[in-house]
């Protein structure tokens, strides 16, 4: 598929949430060959991608960790010929100090995640060691998946009878899946494919509507 950077551009006041393609537009191009970009006129630049109708003056330069493209930095002018090479000089050097602060900050984000998971590993390895009833530890499970994963739900099913059935739950809209059944004749179903299948699947958004009303949150 194409690569895309999901970028919030800020035209003029207003933030505009567009996902750009790499490689389309001054942002995507800067994104995707890491060369910074100063346009005086963004009217004679042919893969000028028109975010506001007052832009007429682009400078863009990328972020960079290492040998990694991290994202951009734009600036736009409603004026002609509003940039210089000392303004692509001194954003440069801000993109840098950004580029080392985003990746400092994703480190301690990961950092903190392992170390969050080990915990609740920890949590669930004692669980398994009590004298919990299966609903209850499958329920523990269900819970500490919700902070492991960020989730807003989680289920366990479990075959019974030729038959998928709800057996634990946590989070948002999963009440009424306890208990639920699921026919293993049909291979539309999510958790009948992965049964099947015998592998995770990890399921876009964009592809939810292919599966046969199987929604956690209705």
């Amino acid at each position: 598929g194409v690569q895309t950077c999901a970028l919030p551009i800020f035209a003029h006041g207003n933030v505009v949430h567009r996902p750009v393609p790499l490689g389309m537009g001054i942002v995507g191009s800067v994104a995707q060959s890491g060369i910074p970009r100063l346009i005086n006129d963004v009217s004679m630049e042919k893969d000028y991608l028109a975010i506001d109708s007052r832009t007429h003056s682009e400078l863009c330069v990328p972020l960079i960790a290492g040998d990694r493209i991290l994202g951009v930095v734009n600036a736009e002018s409603i004026h002609r010929n509003s940039f210089h090479q000392q303004d692509e000089r001194f954003l440069t050097i801000l993109a840098s100090q950004l580029s080392t602060a985003i990746e400092k900050t994703r480190a301690l984000a990961a950092e903190q995640t392992q170390r969050q998971r080990a915990e609740t590993l920890e949590r669930v390895g004692l669980a398994l060691s009590s004298t919990l009833e299966l609903p209850e530890l499958l329920k523990l499970i269900c819970q500490e998946s919700l902070t492991m994963f960020a989730a807003d739900a989680t289920l366990i099913w479990l075959i019974q009878k030729n038959i998928l059935v709800g057996y634990a739950a946590a989070g948002v809209g999963t009440e009424n899946h306890i208990n639920h059944e699921l026919p293993l004749d049909n291979d539309r179903q999510l958790p009948v494919q992965v049964l099947k299948g015998r592998k995770p699947i990890h399921v876009q958004s964009s592809e939810i509507e292919d599966l046969d009303n199987f929604n956690i949150f209705s």
